[in-house]
C-alpha cells in the first residue's frame, strides 16, 4: 500500500512510500481510506 511517511525529525522529511499492509490483532480494525485532506497549516509545517 502507499503511505505518506515522516521519516526523520525536522521540517520536510516526508515521502510517499510503498509499505506492507499492517498485520492487525483480533481486537483491531484495518480501515481503507478512499480520500484524505490536509489543513493549509500542514504545508507550512512541511
Amino acid at each position: 500500500m502507499r503511505a505518506l511517511m515522516k521519516y526523520d525529525a525536522g521540517p520536510g522529511n516526508i515521502d510517499l512510500r510503498d509499505v506492507d499492509i499492517p498485520h492487525i490483532e483480533d481486537h483491531e480494525v484495518l480501515i481503507k481510506i478512499h480520500a484524505a485532506g490536509f489543513c493549509g497549516s500542514d504545508m507550512e509545517i512541511y
